[in-house]
This record gives C-alpha cells, structure tokens and sequence, in this order.
C-alpha cells in the first residue's frame, strides 16, 4: 500500500477542521451571550435591507410581537409613523456598522409608544 502527499497532508487537514470547529462553537457561546441571553432588547436586522433577521426574549416581550411575527417585519415597521417619514436619513444611521444612533419612539405590536435607544453594532 502506497501513500502519496494527499494522504500526508490529511492529519494537517483534520487539525485544520478541527480548530474552524472550535472557533464555530466559541463565536457561538459569545452570540447566545451577547445576543439571546442579553436582558436587553436586542434586534439583528439585515443591514442593507433593514429586514428583521432575529429577536432575543426580550425584544419579543417588550414588543408583544412573536418571535416569528418579527422575523416577517422590516425594521422600519417598529417606527412610529412620524419617525418612518424620515426614514432616508435613519436608513442611512443604521446601516452604519457601529453606531449610537440615537432615541426614537417605536411602536408595539398592541400600539403602544415605546421610547427606545438604538445602538447598532
């Protein structure tokens, strides 16, 4: 039985695979830390399209919204219609890739003004 290069550059490959796994989990523990765990209110939202990607607990709570529900809302669907009529400008704001956007009223899925604070990261 013959081995070639292939089969000598396998153990370096599986170490290779091994180590990107590794690195999956890890970004991973810090994702549930900083995301779905946060008491925070927090939002991941597509940054070119504004589309709402994901909710934690406490965004669903506070907006009375399923977690499903929110996932099939734009992000500028939260604003209170006076803020949606200056929508150009806080697109812009919130496409920015970190950024203390500032304090704005959203609304709740019930109609309720809720004053947030956005930061985006």
């Amino acid at each position: 039985l013959e081995t070639g290069a292939a089969d000598s550059e396998f153990p370096a490959q599986i170490a290779a695979l091994e180590s990107t796994f590794t690195g999956l989990q890890e970004e991973r523990q810090l994702f549930r830390k900083t995301f779905v765990e946060n008491p925070m209110p927090a939002i991941a939202y597509a940054a070119q399209t504004l589309a709402i990607l994901d909710a934690n607990e406490s965004a669903v709570s506070l907006y009375g919204y399923s977690r499903e529900e929110m996932t099939k809302l734009n992000l500028m669907a939260l604003f209170s219609p006076a803020e949606q009529r200056r929508s150009h400008d806080l697109t812009v704001e919130l496409q920015r890739p970190i950024n203390n956007i500032g304090t704005f009223t959203h609304i709740s899925a019930a109609g309720q003004e809720l004053v947030v604070s956005l930061v985006s990261f």
